[in-house]
C-alpha cells in the first residue's frame, strides 16, 4: 500500500495556507465558535482552564495518553453543541471514539488490518441504542439474579435445619421443611454465583429429594445466567465494531511533533483515508486530522491528491481553531465533508434509499461485500441540469480503482432506471464514474465528435454497420453540486467545489525521510519482522486466494501473473496540479472481457471487430489509446451468449482531432534519374526484381534511395523466400499496400494528447509510447520525441493477443498451470511473461521489447515456442500480425501511408486465420469442457442479472429529507466564508463551472531483463512467479 501511495501522491501533494484552509474548507462562523469556547471555560469543571485542555496530562510519557483525552474534548464539544444554543448539527450521527488495538472492519476480508488512533464514526445513534439495550438487560438479569440469591439463601436455611433435625424431622405441618422445600423450588429461578459453595456443600449432605432437586436446577439457572451475560457481552462488542464503511474521519496520533514524527503521521494517515476512500463508494474526498503532541494539522485527500495545513494549529495555545475544526466535522453539510449527495444505499430490509450519513442506516443495509451493495445513483439528462434520473445498481463491475487518491478512480456498476413498471423487462445499461481531467473530453463528446464529422457520414470506405463495434454511449454528464440553498449550481470538481479555490505549494512528503515502521499488520508478523519461509507461503497462498476471488468481480483489469519488488511508472512530463470533474456515463454496452472467450473463432472475431471498432474511430479524428484486454468485449448479440460480437470500449485516454489530410491521387511523381531501373536493381542486392507499383511505393514512403534499400534487407530477412521469387514482387509483397487514394483522413502527426501523460495499459503499451523512444534506425535525425498514432493502437492489439496465448489454457480464461503449478512451473515461460508483460519497471518492459524489434527471429525462435498448445493454430496469425508491426516501424511510425493501410493489413491476416480455424476439428474433451463451462457462466449471468434487475426497479420509498447544503449568511461570514479565497480561474471561468437552473423537485442535493537465453529480467529467471493484484495502468 505504501508504495502505492507514493506512486500517487510524490507530484500531487500540497500544504496550503492554514486560515485559507480553515476559513474556505472548513467554515463555521465565529459567534458558534464563541459560544461553544464559552461553555467549555465556564462548566463548574471546565473542559479548558488556565491556557490547557483540562483532561489532558501535563506530560504526558505515552503516545496512548493522548488518546482518551481527545476523544473526551472532542465528543464534550459535540454535546455542547447539541445543547439549545441555535447551534445544528448536519451530521448528528458522527462522535469520536479511541480504538487504538482494533483494526476497524471490512467487508472485504483481505483489507490491510491498519489500525486509526482515533474515528468520528456514523454510529452514534446505533451504538447508544445497543448500550441502552445491554444496560437493560443486565439491570433485568442483576433482578432477577438478586430475587433468585433470596430464594436460594431461604433454600440453604432449609437444608442446613434438615441436616440439623434430620433424626427426627417433622413431616407435617405449615413448618416442614420438605413443604419449605417444596415453596422455594416454586420461587426459585435464577441463582447467583455467590451459592456455589453453599449449594455444593448441601447437595453432598442433603438427605432429601427436594433438596438435590431445588440445588441441581439452581446450578443449571446460575450456569444459564453466566451464558446469557456473557452473550449480552459479545452482542454489545459485535454491534459497538468500528467499520471502515462508517469512518467519517480518522486521525493518527503522534506523542512528539518532530519532523520524523510528522512525517510518519502523514503516511500512515494517507493509509487511513485511502482505505476509506476504498470503501465508501459515495465518498467524493476524505478528511484526516494528525496529531502530534499538541500540534493539530487537517488534511484533505481527493482524487487531485493530498493538501493540508502548513502551519499545525497548537490545540491548547489555539483553542478556538481546535473547536471549530471538531465543529466543522459536523456542523457541515455531509457534502461538505466528502459525501456524494447523489448517491444513496438501498436497504435490503425495508427498500428504502438512504444516505450513508443517515442515523437510521445499519451496517448490515451493506452488501456481504462492497461488489454486493445495492445503490441509487443520480444522473442528470445534461451537465448542470437537475432534472434527471435515479439509477439502481444491479452489481458492481469495478471498483478496484475507489481508493485511488490521484487519478480518475473510475467505478463501473451494471443498473437499471429505478420506477421501471412491474411487468416491463429493465433495461440493462452500465453506468461509470470517473473524476476526468478538466481539459479532457467525455466519451458522449467523443461519440458527438464521431458523429457530426462530414468525413464519415460521405465516406462510402465506412458505414454505420461499423458503429456497433464500439462503445454504445447514451450519455456522459458532467456531475455539478448545490453551491448553497439557492438555484446556483456549480460543476463537482476538485479545484472549486471540494478545495474550494484553495491552491497550495508542492510538498515531497513521500522523500522528507526514508519510511520507518509502521503499525500495520500481516499475516507474518508486524512491519518489521523478518518472515520464515513458512510465513512466506502462508502470505503468498492468501494472496493468490485474493487474486482468484478479485478476478470474478474485476474481470476487466490487467492482473499481472508475475510480480516483482520493484515498482515504477511512467512520471508526468511536467509536475502540476490537475484539476478533476466527477463524470457518469451511462451505456448500453455490456459484456464480458476477450479472456473469457468461448473458442478460438470467437477469439479471434472479437479482436477483428474492436479492429474495425478502431479503424472506425480513427478515421472519425478519435485515436483510442488504450487498447488492452479488458477494454475488448465479447458482447452478447440479443442476449444470446452463443452468438457475439467484439467491441471496443473505454475512450477516457483517447484523443481527437479535426484536422484532415487527403491522400494524393495519383501518387507524386519520382525522380526518374533516382529510382532507374538499373539503381533499383543495384539496391535490391541483384537478388529480387520489384515491379513498377513497389519502387513507387519505395519512392513515395522513403523519398531517399539508400533507406529504400535498408527496408528491403528487411523484407528480405523476415520473407527469405522471396530471394527465390521468380516473379516481380509487387507492393503487397513489401507490405506497402496502396492507400485509399484521394480519402480524407486525420494525420496524427503532431497531434498530442491533453492530458500531459503518457497513459495506457503498460503490458500492452508500445516500447515507443513507454519510453518516448522511436524504434527506427533509419532517421537518426529525425524528431527524439514519440507521437501517439494508430499504428501503436494496433501494436498493443498484437500484444494483448500474444499475452492471452502465452498465459491462458483455454476458453473461458483459465490460467495455464505451468505459470501456477509448483510442480509443472516453465522458467522460460515464466521469464517471458515477466519481461514482456509483467514487470513493474518500465525499464525491463523497454528493454526485452525493444529488443525483440532489434533481434526480429526471437519472436519465432523463443516466444512462439511457448503459446499454450490450444493456441498452436494461432502460431502462424501472431507471427505474421508481428511481422506486420515490425514492418511498419521500419518505416517512419508517423508517416500518414503507414497509419492509413495498418488496418487493412491486419484485417487480412486475421480472415485467413479465421478460415484456417474454422476448419479445424478440436476434439479434445478438456477444452470442450472449458467451452460448455463458459458458455453456461455467460447464461447464469445473464439470468443472474435479469432476475436482480426485475427484483430491485420498484419505486423505493423516500427517506426523510434533510436541509440542502448551504453556506453561511453574510453575518455568519465574519471570519470564515467558504466562497471568499477562490483562485482567479474560477471567477473567470464562471462560464464553464457554473449552472443557473430553475428549482426543481427532482433536485438530488443531498438532504437528509530477458527472454530465455537472450534477453534478460531484472530478477533471476528462477525464481517464482506471484500472482499479482494491482492493474499496471498508467492513469492521469
Amino acid at each position: 500500500m505504501e508504495d502505492q501511495i507514493k506512486r500517487e501522491l510524490q507530484e500531487s501533494t500540497f500544504i496550503a495556507d492554514t486560515d485559507n484552509f480553515l476559513s474556505n474548507i472548513l467554515p463555521v462562523p465565529s459567534g458558534q465558535v464563541d459560544i461553544i469556547y464559552d461553555l467549555c471555560t465556564q462548566e463548574q469543571i471546565p473542559d479548558y482552564y488556565n491556557g490547557r485542555w483540562t483532561r489532558f496530562l501535563a506530560s504526558p510519557k505515552k503516545e496512548k495518553e493522548l488518546y482518551d483525552p481527545i476523544v473526551a474534548v472532542a465528543n464534550s464539544i459535540l454535546a455542547k453543541c447539541r445543547q439549545p444554543n441555535g447551534i445544528t448539527l448536519k451530521v448528528d450521527d458522527a462522535y469520536w471514539k479511541a480504538r487504538p488495538d482494533e483494526s476497524p472492519s471490512s467487508r472485504d476480508e483481505f483489507t490491510a488490518l491498519i489500525r486509526p488512533d482515533l474515528v468520528a464514526v456514523l454510529s452514534k445513534h446505533l451504538d447508544e441504542e445497543a448500550e441502552s439495550k445491554y444496560n437493560e438487560e443486565v439491570k433485568a438479569l442483576e433482578e432477577r439474579l438478586s430475587k433468585a440469591l433470596e430464594n436460594a439463601e431461604q433454600a440453604a436455611k432449609v437444608i442446613k435445619n434438615i441436616m440439623k433435625n434430620k433424626d427426627d424431622p417433622p413431616t407435617t405441618g405449615a413448618f416442614a421443611p420438605t413443604t419449605k422445600l417444596d415453596v422455594t423450588l416454586d420461587h426459585g429461578q435464577e441463582p447467583r454465583i455467590a451459592w456455589r459453595e453453599a449449594a455444593g456443600h448441601a447437595l453432598e449432605n442433603s438427605q432429601t429429594e427436594e433438596a438435590s432437586q431445588l440445588l441441581e436446577e439452581a446450578k443449571e439457572v446460575q450456569q444459564q445466567a453466566e451464558r446469557a451475560l456473557s452473550q449480552s457481552s459479545s452482542d454489545l462488542k459485535e454491534k459497538l465494531r468500528v467499520w471502515w464503511l462508517r469512518v467519517h474521519v480518522p486521525v493518527e496520533v503522534k506523542l512528539k511533533d518532530s519532523e520524523q514524527d510528522i512525517i510518519q503521521g502523514i503516511k500512515q494517515l494517507c493509509r487511513y483515508m485511502r482505505q476509506v476512500l476504498a470503501e465508501q463508494l459515495d465518498r467524493r474526498f476524505v478528511i484526516g486530522l494528525l496529531i502530534c503532541g499538541s500540534k493539530l494539522s487537517i488534511w484533505l485527500c481527493d482524487r487531485s491528491g493530498l493538501m493540508g495545513t502548513r502551519n499545525p494549529i497548537d490545540i491548547h495555545k489555539e483553542p478556538k481553531r481546535f473547536i471549530q475544526t471538531i465543529m466543522a466535522i459536523s456542523c457541515l453539510e455531509p457534502s461538505r465533508l466528502g459525501w456524494d449527495p447523489t448517491m444513496k444505499v438501498v436497504c435490503d430490509s425495508d427498500k428504502v434509499a438512504r444516505y450513508s450519513t443517515d442515523k437510521d442506516l445499519k451496517i448490515e443495509d451493506y452488501g456481504p461485500t462492497i461488489y454486493d451493495t445495492r445503490w441509487a445513483i443520480f444522473v442528470p439528462k445534461e451537465d448542470g441540469s437537475t432534472e434527471g434520473e435515479w439509477y439502481l445498481t444491479v452489481r458492481a463491475l469495478s471498483i478496484v480503482r475507489a481508493a485511488m487518491m490521484s487519478g480518475r478512480a473510475t467505478l463501473v456498476w451494471i443498473v437499471v432506471k429505478e420506477g421501471c413498471a412491474p411487468d416491463a423487462v429493465p433495461q440493462r445499461l452500465v453506468l461509470k464514474q470517473a473524476w476526468r481531467p478538466e481539459e479532457t473530453p467525455t466519451e458522449g463528446q467523443f461519440v458527438a465528435h464521431l458523429e457530426s464529422h462530414e468525413q464519415i457520414e460521405s465516406s462510402a470506405h465506412l458505414d454505420s454497420s461499423l458503429f456497433p463495434n464500439i462503445c454504445d454511449i447514451e450519455r456522459s454528464v458532467c456531475m455539478s453540486i448545490s453551491d448553497d440553498a439557492s438555484t446556483l449550481k456549480i460543476v463537482d470538481d476538485t479545484r472549486d467545489a471540494i478545495r474550494r479555490g484553495v491552491m497550495g505549494e508542492s510538498f515531497a512528503v513521500h522523500q522528507a525521510i526514508p519510511s520507518g515502521s509502521t503499525r500495520l499488520e500481516s499475516e507474518g508478523g508486524n512491519a518489521n519482522s523478518t518472515n520464515t519461509s513458512a510465513q512466506d507461503s502462508a502470505n503468498s497462498a492468501m494472496k493468490r486466494k485474493r487474486d482468484d476471488e478479485a478476478n470474478l468481480s474485476e474481470k476487466t483489469l490487467h492482473t499481472p501473473m508475475i510480480t516483482s519488488k520493484t515498482r515504477s511508472v511512467a512520471q508526468p512530463a511536467v509536475s502540476h496540479f490537475t484539476n478533476r470533474i466527477l463524470t457518469r456515463t451511462l451505456m448500453k454496452t455490456y459484456g464480458w472481457p476477450l479472456k473469457f472467450f468461448k473458442d478460438l473463432p470467437e477469439l479471434v472475431k472479437c479482436i477483428r471487430d474492436a479492429v474495425e471498432g478502431h479503424r472506425y474511430l480513427w478515421y472519425g479524428g478519435v485515436l483510442h489509446r488504450d487498447i488492452s484486454a479488458g477494454n475488448i468485449l465479447i458482447c452478447p448479440n440479443d442476449d444470446n451468449p452463443m452468438a457475439c460480437s467484439g467491441r471496443l470500449i473505454d475512450l477516457d485516454y483517447a484523443k481527437m482531432t479535426s484536422e484532415r489530410v487527403t491522400i494524393a491521387a495519383p501518387m507524386p511523381s519520382m525522380d526518374e534519374h533516382i529510382w532507374d531501373s538499373a539503381t533499383v536493381f543495384k539496391i535490391t542486392r541483384k537478388n529480387v526484381s520489384l515491379s513498377e507499383d513497389a519502387v513507387e511505393a519505395l519512392a513515395y514512403y522513403f523519398k531517399d534511395i539508400n533507406k529504400a534499400g535498408l527496408y528491403l534487407d528487411e523484407i528480405l530477412k523476415a520473407y527469405p523466400d522471396l530471394r527465390l521469387s521468380r516473379h516481380e514482387l509487387s507492393r503487397e509483397d513489401i507490405h506497402m499496400p496502396c492507400p485509399p487514394l484521394g480519402r480524407s483522413i486525420p494525420p496524427w502527426i503532431d497531434r498530442e494528447a491533453l492530458t500531459r501523460r503518457r497513459t495506457g495499459t503498460k503490458a500492452f503499451m508500445s516500447y515507443e509510447i513507454l519510453s518516448d523512444q522511436p524504434y527506427n534506425k533509419f532517421d537518426p535525425d529525425g524528431p527524439a520525441f514519440v507521437v501517439h498514432n494508430a499504428l501503436h493502437d494496433l501494436e498493443s492489439f498484437f500484444w494483448v493477443l500474444l499475452y492471452l496465448c502465452l498465459t491462458r489454457k483455454g476458453p473461458g480464461g483459465a490460467r495455464r498451470d505451468d505459470l501456477l503449478d509448483d510442480e509443472n512451473f516453465n522458467k522460460d515461460l515464466y521469464a517471458i511473461v515477466y519481461c514482456l508483460f509483467d514487470a513493474d519497471d518500465d525499464a525491463v518492459l523497454n528493454a526485452n521489447k525493444k529488443k525483440l524489434f532489434t533481434k526480429f527471429e526471437h519472436m519465432k525462435q523463443i516466444v512462439i515456442p511457448q503459446l499454450h498448445p490450444y493456441f498452436e493454430g494461432l502460431s502462424d496469425l501472431v507471427a505474421e500480425w508481428w511481422t506486420i508491426i515490425w514492418l511498419a516501424h521500419q518505416c517512419d511510425s508517423r508517416h500518414t501511408m503507414v497509419q492509413a493501410t495498418i488496418h487493412e493489413q491486419i484485417f487480412a491476416i486475421l480472415d485467413k486465420a479465421l478460415e484456417s480455424i474454422h476448419n479445424t476439428r478440436y476434439d479434445d474433451p478438456e477444452v470442450k469442457k472449458l467451452t460448455d463451462k463458459e458458455i453456461a457462466r455467460r447464461e447464469k449471468d445473464l439470468k443472474d442479472i435479469l432476475k436482480i434487475s426485475q427484483e430491485i426497479t420498484g419505486p423505493f420509498p423516500p427517506a426523510p429529507a434533510r436541509t440542502p447544503p448551504s453556506t453561511p449568511s453574510p453575518v455568519e461570514r465574519q471570519t470564515s466564508s467558504p466562497w471568499q479565497s477562490f483562485s482567479p480561474s474560477a471567477k473567470t471561468k464562471a462560464a464553464s463551472t457554473t449552472y443557473h437552473t430553475s428549482a426543481e423537485a427532482s433536485s438530488p442535493t443531498q438532504s437528509s531483463t530477458a527472454l530465455p537465453s537472450q534477453l534478460s529480467p531484472t530478477r533471476p529467471a528462477t525464481k517464482r512467479p506471484k500472482t499479482g493484484g494491482t492493474s499496471s495502468r498508467t492513469n492521469p
